[in-house]
């Protein structure tokens, strides 16, 4: 019979203080083995600042083009952002213009190096 291996991973971190929090108590119970890190979420920072308490686990940065704050603001970023400046769904829905695009490569490349804890991108 084989063995099997089931890794759970929680997706979001970084969302929430109190996410971060229930994450974090699942992954010290073992748990949980694994989480993607939003890197512009509001709790981000306090998320990647306890990644080194969990050596056992691994984290992946969640490239996130469609809520919270951009991490590269730009005024290209303009049709897919909503009334508060936030990235929004409209990014489903707008033409995809040059700039735009150079904007959202941007972005991307800015959550990619804004989590160098870790070792996978997720989209």
């Amino acid at each position: 019979m084989r063995s099997a291996l089931l890794i759970v991973n929680a997706d979001d971190l970084g969302t929430s203080e109190d996410t971060n929090h229930q994450i974090y108590a699942l992954m010290a119970t073992g748990v949980v083995r694994s989480a993607t890190l939003i890197g512009n979420s509001p709790a981000f920072e306090s998320a990647i600042a306890r990644v080194r308490e969990f050596p056992q686990c691994s984290f992946g940065a969640h490239l996130n083009l469609t809520v919270m704050r951009p991490l590269a603001p730009s005024p290209d970023l303009e049709p897919v952002l909503d009334e508060h400046g936030h990235l929004s769904q409209r990014l489903w829905t707008s033409r995809l213009s040059r700039p735009l695009v150079h904007a959202l490569e941007r972005e991307l490349t800015a959550l990619a190096r804004h989590s160098p804890a870790c070792t996978t991108l997720l989209s």
